[in-house]
């Protein structure tokens, strides 16, 4: 203490000048540096202690009216969510000697301006925020006190009695204090681990622990009552905060439920569990479901002679009891599998006098598997939190005579749940399938265990046996090394028979599985494996996932060679696997290429894929484009030059050339454009210059070329100019933006409605019904990942805006030319 004071005196000035700084700046001028401020005060508050740097800059909240306009500046409130940061391993003492004594000036400010002649309901409103604000203090100052025990004995237990006072009457403060509360708990670790600290600290955590203890006797009795006059309001009624109030409550229970001694948890467990019958004799469901959950609080520390007892209470409250509501079945579900989950994972469940043996093992599975039918939708997070929290205690006791009855109930049950809607109850299921099938593969259960696995595969849902394909696609890839290759076999040859399957996420799992035997099996497994395997991708739902079909043949090329692929290959996806190995090859060449360091090697560069594409564009047009969307072939669609487009004058009449002079000629003289395409083939000629014959036998004449056209001789002008390296950027950038565009919404009627140039709005048009445009909006990209593709949809619709407050060009214009005839005048 003496060394923090010497240290806080020298630090006066410059904590001075950084005050000076916050009070000389206008309010609205300190948002620039409000974080930095807060963090550098913060640290002084935590490293001084809140009283000393507070004396520095008085906090004066109730010195000075709300009504002023200066209030914030004058009373510096900028100091409460600064101490909120801050304070940490302060004095208790200054919360109960400043704190609260300034929170009920507050309150007497508050009533003044609810009530009388001078009531003004705002005002009112502001002085409760803000004495809720200083209440919001309470919990930093419980974070490792320095002097808990002085700040509890202090004034006669003034703060405790507070504090009991505010969880009553105050609703809105009961979160706040409750976890106040909790803090104070944790602050005081068990005796086991303190055997790491220092002396000093140790010695400060047993002082507080001992003051916990004396609190505890006082405290946990009035939360008992409270959770009970919280339970006591109806379902339908309860809100958000009287759920977080009721949750809070419970865990401040369980906090102080360690330094409890065990007889007086023991009373409290015993009335509750008496209690609670008589309510359920009452049909006083409510009072049921809050004692329920206090009795579900204190499971965890109770004694070993007393789960027999919760037991048998927590077992009928699986079914519901007699609740005809379904609200209160699901609340008293909810809180009977939580139960049920706190007595698997108690420390002591394994022992052979609890749940250690085989016998106590099936009868407490028993209990769960009978309550499978009845329960409730909203129950499933909580059931298969037990579910795993059972197939744990299954690993840790080691009964394998155990598990092998209670496979053809429990992993059905689990493989469903891996499938359903809400993540809590999915992951629990994979996580007791995953612990499960570790558990057996130890234990040289692993056939059985897959045999169950398979017979999931011929369930009536589809679901199932997708979750079945999944489960033992996991089941290969995590136990690869200690699975037999004669299983891995038959697991295989069993899960594509559903290959013929026409639902979606059969196939898609199918594929998943696909994957995984790619790059789990050896080379004489998947040798044997492929043939079989293959036929899932020629299925017409594999079109749906093509992606993952791309994925699939990308990996087998890494690990099978080409030629034994293409034996095995359908004949009908064939150009597939070749396409695919293409791109792989493209890809390779491009590792060891040089990345193209002009404008004009990166158009080489295109030139020669385009090159490559033409070339097996034959092979590609057999490919089934249900498949695969291949990557477009490029082809350069530019202006035509001005040699393709001169007119030319053709003579002919059948095999023979024309004599000018004949009266017929004119007949045969057609002047058209070389629009079609036509294969050009050198042909001799004996006439005279500009006169050629073609491959048909016509004789084409060409045109002199007139003014314009003089440049169509010169070769470097028929060569469009080729752009700097300088716009190699937008080029890319606009390239990007095409392609976001297509992937993105459909938009539809911009260019069908489009007006003329003059034109405003949409137009109307001939055998068009309506006249407006929309956009259509792909439910594939809500999903955040996709939200370049869809912002970039609208980029067509929706032009760039200027800046708020920015005058436009025309606005700018006016100004200036407003304001030189004001000078002229």
């Amino acid at each position: 203490e003496a060394w923090t004071e010497e240290v806080f005196q020298c630090a006066i000035p410059l904590l001075k000048e950084v005050l000076s700084i916050q009070e000389g700046v206008r309010i609205r001028d300190r948002a620039s540096y409000a974080e930095k401020f807060g963090f550098c005060m913060g640290a002084a508050v935590r490293v001084f202690g809140p009283a000393r740097v507070r004396s520095l800059a008085p906090l004066g909240l109730a010195d000075f009216s709300l009504e002023s306009l200066t209030y914030e500046q004058d009373a510096r409130s900028w100091w409460v969510p600064i101490l909120k940061q801050g304070v940490r391993r302060s004095s208790l003492t200054d919360f109960s000697g400043f704190i609260l004594p300034l929170a009920g000036r507050l309150r007497a400010a508050q009533k003044k301006y609810s009530e009388g002649p001078k009531a003004n309901l705002t005002v009112a409103k502001r002085y409760e925020a803000i004495v809720t604000q200083l209440w919001g203090l309470f919990p930093a100052y419980c974070m490792e006190p320095l002097d808990m025990e002085e700040a509890l004995k202090a004034d006669g237990g003034k703060l405790l009695s507070q504090l009991l006072a505010v969880l009553f009457k105050e609703p809105n403060l009961r979160v706040t204090v409750c976890t106040g509360l909790t803090f104070l708990c944790r602050s005081s670790p068990p005796e086991d681990e303190l055997e790491e600290v220092s002396p000093l600290v140790a010695e400060l955590a047993k002082k507080n622990r001992d003051s916990l203890r004396r609190l505890a006797a006082k405290v946990v009795p009035d939360l008992f009552t409270l959770s009970i006059k919280i339970g006591e309001v109806p379902q339908d009624e309860i809100t958000s905060a009287i759920a977080a109030s009721m949750q809070a409550v419970l865990a401040t229970l369980k906090a102080f439920a360690p330094v409890c001694e065990s007889k007086v948890l023991a009373g409290f467990f015993d009335t509750i569990v008496k209690r609670m019958l008589q309510s359920d004799q009452a049909g006083d469901l409510p009072t049921v479901i809050s004692l329920s959950e206090l009795a579900s609080a204190l499971l965890p520390f109770i004694g070993d002679d007393q789960l027999d007892l919760a037991a048998r209470v927590f077992t009928p409250l699986l079914a519901g009891t007699n609740a005809a509501e379904k609200s209160h079945r699901q609340a008293l579900q909810k809180t009977a599998y939580r139960a049920m989950a706190s007595l698997v994972e108690r420390p002591t469940a394994k022992l052979p006098i609890n749940l250690g043996t085989t016998e106590k093992m099936m009868a407490f599975w028993g209990i769960l598997a009978d309550a499978r039918q009845t329960c409730e939708p909203g129950a499933l997070k909580q059931r298969f939190k037990a579910l795993k929290c059972f197939v744990h205690l299954l690993e840790e006791v080691g009964c394998a005579t155990a598990i092998a009855p209670i496979f053809a109930t429990l992993v059905p049950e689990l493989l469903l749940g891996s499938r359903q809607v809400g993540g809590a109850v999915r992951k629990g299921a994979w996580n007791g399938l995953q612990t499960l099938a570790k558990l057996c593969v130890d234990s040289e259960l692993q056939m059985q265990f897959a045999t169950t696995l398979c017979a999931g595969l011929a369930g009536l849902q589809a679901p199932m046996r997708a979750a079945a394909v999944d489960a033992l696609a996991r089941l290969v890839y995590e136990h690869k090394a200690t699975l037999s290759e004669m299983l891995r076999r038959e697991i295989s040859a069993t899960v594509f028979v559903l290959a013929e399957d026409t639902d979606k996420q059969v196939i898609k799992t199918l594929l998943g599985f696909l994957h995984v035997l790619v790059s789990v099996c050896g080379d004489d497994d998947l040798a044997a494996v492929l043939p079989t395997a293959i036929g899932v991708i020629g299925t017409e739902a594999a079109n749906n996932f093509r992606p993952l079909v791309r994925k699939c043949i990308d990996k087998m090329l890494r690990r099978v060679p080409y030629d034994m692929l293409k034996d095995i290959w359908p004949e009908e996806h064939v150009p597939l696997l070749n396409y695919v190995q293409r791109m792989q090859e493209r890809k390779a060449r491009r590792k060891f290429l040089p990345k193209p360091e002009t404008f004009d090697d990166l158009i080489e560069e295109e030139r020669a894929e385009e090159a490559e594409d033409s070339e097996q564009s034959v092979d590609a047009e057999s490919d089934d484009d249900r498949l695969v969307s291949r990557k477009p072939i490029k082809r350069r669609v530019g202006k035509k030059s001005k040699r393709e487009e001169t007119t030319t004058t053709m003579i002919t009449e059948g095999e023979e050339v024309l004599d000018f002079r004949s009266p017929g000629a004119s007949q045969s003289v057609v002047s058209t454009t070389k629009k079609a395409k036509r294969r050009k083939v050198e042909a001799t000629s004996n006439l005279t210059d500009g006169v050629s014959v073609d491959a048909a036998g016509k004789i084409v004449v060409d045109e002199a070329p007139t003014d314009d056209d003089e440049s169509a001789d010169d070769p470097d002008e028929l060569i469009p100019a080729r752009k700097a390296l300088a716009g190699l950027k937008s080029i890319r950038q606009m390239k990007q933006d095409k392609a976001l565009r297509k992937k993105g919404h459909t938009i539809t009627g911009m260019k069908q409605f489009k007006g003329g140039k003059k034109a405003k709005g949409d137009a109307i048009r001939k055998a068009k019904m309506e006249p407006f445009a929309y956009v259509k909006l792909k439910r594939s990209l809500t999903a955040e990942k996709k939200k370049a593709h869809s912002m970039a949809s609208f980029s067509a619709v929706v032009g760039k805006q200027r800046k708020r407050g920015k005058p436009t060009r025309a606005a700018r214009h006016a100004r200036v030319k407003h304001t030189s005839k004001v000078k002229v005048k």
